[in-house]
Parts: C-alpha cells; sequence; structure tokens
C-alpha cells in the first residue's frame, strides 16, 4: 500500500466477500477511544460534471475557474492527486475543483486536470482502498478465528466440569472412592486436552495458551 494506516484500529461488519458488490463495497471504520468513525470511504470516481466552468474574477489575482464535481475528494484522494497536478494551481472546497490561471492557458490545464490527473488519482485511490479492504479483512478474520477459538475452550472447561460431577455423582450412588474416580477419570482427561492443546496453539498466542493450560491446571486440581 502507498499509505501508512492504522489497520488494528480499523474494522468491517461485512466479512462474507462473495455478497461484496464492487461499486458499493464495504464501509471501512476506524475504533479510537470510545469513538467510532468512517475510514477512507468509497469513491468511485472523483470528476467534473460538465465541462464548462464558473468564473471568478478577483480584483487582484488570477481568474479562478470553479468546476462543480461528481463527489467530494477526501484527504486521501488529494495526496494521490497531488501526483499528476503538474504544477497547475488547483484547490478544492468541497465537490468543487478551482483551477487558477491566465484564460489563455485554461484549456490546457483542464486537459491536463480534468481529462487526466483526476482520473488517474481515482484509480490510485480505487486500489489503494481495496488493498486496505482486504488486510482489514484478513485482520479480522483471524480475529474472528481466535475468539472463536477461545470459545471452544470455554465451552471445553464447561464441558469438563459436568463430566466431573457426573463421575463424582456415580461414584458416590455406587459406592466407590470419590478420590480416586476423579484421579482416574482426570489422568484419561489430561490425554485429551492435551491433544487439543495442540489444536488450540495453532490459533492463539503463546501467552494466550499458557493462560488457559493454567485455568484448566487449576480444575484439574480442585479436581
Amino acid at each position: 500500500m502507498t499509505f501508512s494506516h492504522p489497520i488494528e484500529r480499523l474494522k468491517m461488519y461485512d466479512l462474507d466477500p462473495s455478497k461484496w458488490d464492487f461499486r458499493h463495497p464495504p464501509e471501512l471504520l476506524e475504533v479510537k477511544d470510545s469513538t467510532i468513525a468512517p475510514y477512507m470511504p468509497f469513491l468511485w470516481q472523483v470528476e467534473p460534471v460538465g465541462e464548462k466552468p464558473r468564473v471568478e474574477n478577483p480584483e487582484n489575482g488570477l481568474p479562478r475557474f470553479l468546476f462543480e464535481l461528481t463527489e467530494e475528494p477526501n484527504e486521501f484522494w488529494q495526496l494521490f492527486f497531488e501526483n499528476y497536478r503538474g504544477g497547475i494551481e488547483v484547490a478544492f472546497e468541497g465537490k468543487t475543483l478551482i483551477i487558477t490561471c491566465e484564460p489563455k492557458d485554461l484549456q490546457r490545464n483542464v486537459e491536463l486536470i480534468c481529462h487526466s490527473a483526476v482520473y488517474k488519482a481515482s484509480n490510485d485511490y480505487r486500489e489503494e482502498r481495496d488493498k486496505l479492504l482486504w488486510a482489514v479483512f484478513m485482520k479480522m478474520q483471524e480475529q474472528q478465528r481466535r475468539d472463536n477459538t477461545e470459545a471452544d475452550i470455554t465451552r471445553e472447561m464447561e464441558n469438563y466440569r459436568q463430566q466431573r460431577s457426573e463421575q463424582v455423582t456415580m461414584a458416590n450412588e455406587s459406592g466407590f472412592s470419590v478420590r480416586l474416580v476423579v484421579q482416574n477419570f482426570n489422568r484419561r482427561y489430561q490425554e485429551i486436552l492435551e491433544n487439543k492443546f495442540v489444536w488450540w496453539s495453532r490459533v492463539l498466542e503463546g501467552p494466550t495458551i499458557a493462560k488457559y493450560r493454567a485455568l484448566f491446571a487449576a480444575e484439574l486440581l480442585n479436581g
């Protein structure tokens, strides 16, 4: 990507690429502190609405030729545009593009700006946003895998407690030693649990795995 984006703070809600529409791609949002704001909004094509500009003639200085645009360019789009401005004095005010120049230079500047530079900037902007969209998608997909894995571990913890409780009930009803029954159950369960931790460790980071190992160890000791 051309720019450095705060990918760790970005999110999106539509995580099914099969439903994405290239004319209406998912919205990117930046989560910062307690605020959520759009980030790099989708722009299909920033271009002049018509060929004839509105003209302003200040008392001092060159005339200003104002072109209405189809969309308001944001700061990222304008950064791409700078690569193609070619030294021509151009400014943006909302959905208005302003060229300041001598009247004799207007046609040449319109060709360079309105018929070329704005299209190149729009193409660059879309490509950058597409790359960013996929980067955020991959990050969130990986986060979803981690969340699902942690949910699996939590369910496994509850499953262990339930099975241990059933072993205690069975021992009491059969007149067996509860301590020995639970010890035998824990011994078998630890083998199964170790295999599960092998799979979980392929998704979760070391410190997270260590945390859950400690929780299970405490449960097994309590049993």
